[in-house]
């Protein structure tokens, strides 16, 4: 049995490349008080597999060590946290998703402590419970196949909407969150129409949302007589792909195609002209009609807020920072794919409403952002980051325009830095390596 003067989770480091099925854990000298132990027994990761860990007094740099937490049970100690980032294989081998947020995540793990790889399906083996992935070595620059146990933690960062609705991977998240001791966390994407219809029935965030219809030549021709400007906006969509504006002109109803940085335009005479081409010219009917609202402007262009939530170390939500994204000159969105760029939002605040009123809208976009993701946990097991889109109108009022739970990696180093702190936290948090209170 291991005795310690720790009664909390405490740090250790583990040697990355165990010898057999025994691992070296560095300890600090002074956490044993038995200095006659040289080896433990504990778990390392889900699967329940007891492993031997053998104790050495950590001496001089541990950079070159994975840092992890320790914790006593009965029946010796648990090591983690183990984290697995599930994502899709690639065509030629290996794994998709980006891979620069993957490995800053791996090399952050040396100074946040846990255990991080990245996995696909296919490297799954429930029988001998284990998990054939991938992990970066940042002494070698490089990634490494490696053998893992089954994670505590699995982070969905599967890329696209198509592959997450396959029967197979369907059937691997179900998996996943059957078992009790993994916590999968960000089980799927959302898609606008049931955003809109979730947060629309909440009383404390419906007033924040643009009027929105599932698409319908009918409900087009109903939206376009009660507003001047529309969105029309792919229900599984992304970056402003394929999304359409109309907008109302002295010379008739102008439509803009944006796709991919570029921008079709037609003017109709008649909306019932407009609303028959469209109809006859949608890439597919999945689509939402959106209520276009006038945006706060800097420097001529409409401007928009980047919100990213995510739970801290108390597993409770918090705003992890706040950008803010400028439209292109010919865009019709503030997406950077389609032309867009990063503005400072202090600046662009200030600019827009004077220096007095932005710490309001600071507090009021804070206090809106924390609400859409509690009222959005509801619906799923388990939330623990979101990016929220909401755009600030030209009386100060923030709107909801979008909440994504796969959420970009944020270009602001400020909020990047916080961003990987909070990851770590939460899935020590969800781990049971937070310390109480």
């Amino acid at each position: 049995m291991l005795t310690t003067i720790a009664t909390e989770p405490f740090v250790g480091w583990l040697h990355p490349t165990p010898a057999d099925r025994e691992y070296t854990l560095y300890v600090e000298k002074n956490t044993l008080l038995t200095k006659h132990l040289f080896r433990v027994t504990g778990q390392l990761g889900s699967s329940g597999e007891v492993k031997t860990f053998q104790l050495r007094p950590v001496q001089g740099s541990a950079a070159h060590l994975q840092k992890v937490y320790i914790k006593t049970t009965p029946e010796g100690v648990k090591v983690g946290p183990i984290i697995g980032i599930l994502t899709t294989a690639s065509k030629h081998g290996g794994f998709s998703g980006n891979r620069q947020n993957f490995r800053e995540l791996c090399k952050a793990s040396y100074v946040y402590g846990g255990i991080v790889y990245v996995f696909t399906p296919e490297g799954i083996d429930d029988v001998r419970k284990i998990i054939h992935g991938y992990q970066y070595h940042p002494i070698q620059r490089r990634w490494m196949r490696v053998q893992m146990p089954f994670p505590d933690v699995v982070y969905n960062r599967i890329p696209r909407r198509e592959d997450e609705r396959k029967p197979e991977m369907r059937h691997v998240l179900a998996r996943l969150q059957q078992e009790p001791t993994i916590h999968l966390y960000n089980p799927s994407f959302f898609n606008k129409w049931d955003l809109y219809q979730w947060l629309h029935a909440d009383p404390e965030i419906g007033a924040y949302l643009p009027e929105t219809l599932v698409y319908s030549a009918a409900a087009l021709q109903r939206m376009a007589k009660r507003h001047p400007t529309l969105y029309l906006k792919p229900i599984h969509g992304k970056a402003g792909i394929h999304f359409f504006k109309i907008e109302q002109t002295a010379y008739g109803t102008k439509l803009t195609h944006q796709t991919h940085r570029h921008q079709k335009q037609q003017t109709f005479r008649h909306k019932e002209e407009l609303v028959r081409y469209v109809d006859a010219t949608l890439p597919s009917r999945l689509y939402v009609i959106q209520q276009a609202i006038p945006l706060a402007t800097f420097a001529g262009r409409p401007f928009d807020l980047r919100v990213l939530v995510q739970k801290n170390q108390e597993g409770k939500w918090d705003v992890s920072g706040i950008g803010a994204r400028l439209s292109g000159k010919q865009a019709i969105t503030t997406h950077v794919p389609q032309g867009g760029s990063i503005v400072n939002p202090d600046t662009a605040l200030r600019h827009a409403f004077g220096e007095k009123s932005v710490s309001a809208i600071y507090r009021h976009t804070r206090q809106v952002a924390l609400k859409t993701a509690q009222s959005l946990e509801r619906h799923f097991q388990l939330l623990g980051e979101l990016s929220i889109d909401i755009g600030i109108d030209r009386s100060g009022k923030p709107w909801i325009f979008e909440a994504n739970a796969k959420p970009m990696k944020f270009d602001e180093p400020h909020i990047r830095e916080t961003s990987i702190k909070r990851f770590f936290e939460f899935c020590r948090y969800l781990s049971g390596f937070t310390k109480r209170g």
